[in-house]
Parts: C-alpha cells; structure tokens; sequence
C-alpha cells in the first residue's frame, strides 16, 4: 500500500468538515487541498497552509483536473445532504485521477444494518455506498473507508 501525503477534502466549512479540516492540517502529516464550489461566495478565510483549488462538483473533468493537479492520494468528502448525491461525480473523478483512497460522507448510521439501510432518508448515501463499491470493484488499486461512527447527538440538541 502506498503512503497517503496530499489530501483533498470536499465539504470544508461544514459543521464536520471544519474539524477535520482542522485535524488534518494540525498533524502536519498531509498536504491539504480545500475543493470548494466555483460558485461559491463563501467569505470563510481558508488556512494558508492548505491549497484552495475552486472546482465545478457538477463536472467530471473539472474534478478530475484539480485532483490531478495536486496529485491527491486520497479524498475526504464532508459534504452535507446537498452534495450527497453528488460524490457519484467526486467517485469518478478520484478513479479517473488516481486516487487510491476515498473516504465518503458516511459518518454516522450503520448502512451496513439492513433495517437502517432501508430507512427513505438514507436513500442518497445508500446510492453513494453502492456506486462507491462497485466503482472499487472495477478498480483494485482504489480503495474506501467507511467511518461510521453513530448519530451526532451534540450536534442535534444544538439544532
């Protein structure tokens, strides 16, 4: 197995993507790739450790190119229930790069609990996970991780 140094990480300014973000950027262990929205009018300040490469999340080759362009070895999704559908894309776009590491916006349920999977509103991760399975099996030297690790109950008394 290879060893992961450069990071790229969908989703940053999310209530969980911030303290990955920040994690990742404190070990000093990852050169850190911020993929945001070409759209987006985000006025949050972005660390000047880490290198902000504004993409098209609709496009593929857009995808593609900046992952390439930072020669990412494994991508972190943190994106909210907007974007879930969209890490199909995100999916293609590391095989398509040569990323060998890809971990989804799977935190929290256990999707491997047939009761739990089969609940509407996983219906987006659910699509995620069977896309991201099947693309690995396709591709040997892509790999995934799943971290799931329950509800995040703080989160939702705050909300």
């Amino acid at each position: 197995m290879s060893v992961i140094k450069n990071v790229a990480i969908a989703g940053s300014n999310g209530a969980l993507g911030k303290p990955i973000l920040e994690v990742l950027l404190q070990s000093n262990k990852f050169n850190i790739t911020i993929l945001t929205r070409s759209s987006s009018t985000s006025t949050s300040p972005y660390p000047s450790s880490a290198t902000v490469l504004p993409v098209d999340f609709n496009s593929v080759p857009s995808l593609t190119a900046a992952l390439q362009s930072q020669k990412i070895d494994a991508v972190v999704s943190c994106v909210g229930t907007e974007g879930l559908l969209g890490q199909k894309l995100l999916i293609d776009a590391a095989v398509a790069a040569g990323v060998t590491r890809f971990i989804p916006s799977e935190f929290g349920s256990d999707l491997a609990d047939p009761p739990i999977k089969a609940l509407p509103v996983f219906g987006y991760k659910v699509a995620t996970s069977s896309h991201l399975e099947a693309v690995a099996a396709e591709n040997p030297s892509f790999t995934y991780t799943y971290i799931r690790n329950g509800g995040f109950l703080d989160w939702g008394l705050e909300h």
